[in-house]
């Protein structure tokens, strides 16, 4: 699911969704409606916040824990790798902050 994966990638990232939401041009509400699954970004929205997060938007649309896999295999990041499995496997709160500088990373 959409809000999942963007979660465990903002996560992974150490990025907040206030600052992704400034980056493709939305209100806080908006990027957290997309984060609870509330709200559904266009395709062009999508596309913005795959580059700020430098992920394919495929990572953000898997639907599938095979999806994910293939994903991992190829992208060749492991940041990304570590997120889309920890979704997988069911477990996103064992994800690891990239920059443990960052606090409150995914909000």
């Amino acid at each position: 699911m959409f809000c999942d994966n963007l979660n465990a990638v903002l996560k992974a990232r150490g990025i907040r969704q206030k600052e992704l939401a400034v980056e493709v041009g939305v209100t806080k509400a908006t990027m957290s409606g997309y984060s609870r699954g509330s709200a559904s970004p266009s395709v062009d929205k999508i596309m913005q916040m795959a580059a700020v997060l430098d992920v394919p938007p495929a990572a953000l649309l898997a639907r599938s824990d095979a999806e994910r896999e293939l994903i991992c295999a190829v992208s060749g990041n492991d940041d990304l790798c570590k997120a889309l499995l920890a979704i997988a496997r069911g477990e996103p709160d064992r994800l690891t902050v990239k920059d443990a500088g960052t606090k409150d990373a995914g909000n």
